[in-house]
């Protein structure tokens, strides 16, 4: 049975693990996520990566199992981890020669620049840092395939003309030909996701989930779902297809919280729960059937968008019990969000 490692770039556990352990467990597989070490995730902020030495690095990969893995999927949601993937390709690669798939916002929308300027100096030498693939968009289209073909020894055998083929019928992956020969991006997929891909949650903290039921990333528009392999968004106002249109979703949600009394909090990490008012309202719906259903007080919170709040929204909010919404910096003007193109 193949083993997949799983790591996220992120400040703390994110949806992003939680959809690419689903997928790797509804495979067959078994996903190494930090359980040896006694961890339910492996996560890295900025920071840490930035204090922690390489040597340090690479012996807790070693320690977590990952000189025993068949692929490793790292999720790079920030256009700042470009600096940090550096060690942590090297890092992994100096334990196990499993082949590195990445994804995240910052891969989908700058997959050339990672694979094509791939050395870097790094421990007193220049190393090749770019990943084996990149998947661009939603993990969903691509992994079962990809991950179904390639092991821990894809990268050192040679490629016969039935295996680039099947890399090639994959959607929105990117490769090099063995030898660096030539750089491969296969055409982009507009097959939407299913509803029940697009919803998930993950459990931070002692009393606290997150979920998403939408998503406003650029490879979200395109194919009218949710990108689910990293959990930035970016906005597109009343253009944004909202993906979740039901309440299916309660019935998931109802089920954890009551298998889990201690939870009191959920935060909806959507990039903006107000960017149609319609859909808003739909979901406090589904929301108040949900404490209904589980029979006791929940604390809801959410990201919102200023010029998107009405008195109508806020009346529906507050009977849900919403008690914080957060707006980001981009999100205070219009004026503002065209200028950063957002």
């Amino acid at each position: 049975m193949k083993k997949i490692g799983i790591i996220t770039l992120t400040r703390q556990n994110s949806l992003a693990y939680s959809v690419l352990t689903r997928i790797v467990k509804e495979m067959g597989y078994v996903p190494v996520t930090g359980e040896a070490i006694g961890a339910e995730s492996l996560f890295f902020s900025l920071e840490d990566i930035s204090l922690v030495g390489h040597d340090f690095l690479g012996d807790l990969f070693q320690k977590a199992g990952f000189s025993d893995l068949d692929a490793v999927l790292v999720s790079a949601p920030y256009s700042a981890n470009v600096f940090m993937l550096p060690k942590v390709v090297w890092c992994l690669r100096s334990v196990s020669p499993a082949p590195i798939i990445l994804g995240g916002n910052e891969a989908s929308n700058n997959y050339r620049n990672l694979m094509e300027y791939r050395f870097s100096a790094f421990a007193n030498q220049m190393i090749d840092v770019s990943p084996d693939f990149i998947v661009r968009g939603p993990a969903e289209g691509a992994l079962p395939s990809l991950l179904a073909l390639v092991d821990r020894t894809t990268m050192a055998r040679e490629w016969d003309r039935s295996f680039v083929t099947k890399l090639l019928e994959i959607p929105n992956l990117v490769f090099w030909l063995p030898g660096k020969e030539a750089l491969i991006s296969t055409p982009f997929s507009p097959a939407p996701l299913k509803e029940e891909e697009i919803f998930t949650h993950v459990r931070y903290g002692e009393k606290t989930i997150a979920i998403t039921l939408q998503r406003a990333c650029l490879w979200a528009k395109k194919s009218q779902g949710g990108c689910l392999f990293c959990a930035i968004a970016s906005q597109f106002g009343t253009d944004f297809h909202c993906a979740v249109q039901t309440d299916r979703f309660v019935e998931e949600l109802s089920g954890y919280l009551k298998n889990h009394p201690e939870v009191q909090y959920v935060d909806l990490w959507d990039d903006t729960f107000n960017i149609s008012e319609p859909w808003g309202i739909k979901i406090c719906d589904g929301l108040q059937a949900l404490r209904r259903k589980v029979g006791r007080e929940i604390v809801f919170s959410c990201f919102l968008r200023p010029s998107g709040l009405s008195e109508r929204l806020l009346k529906k909010m507050a009977e849900t019990n919403f008690r914080v919404g957060f707006m980001g910096a981009d999100a205070l003007t219009e004026d503002l969000s065209k200028r950063m193109r957002r």
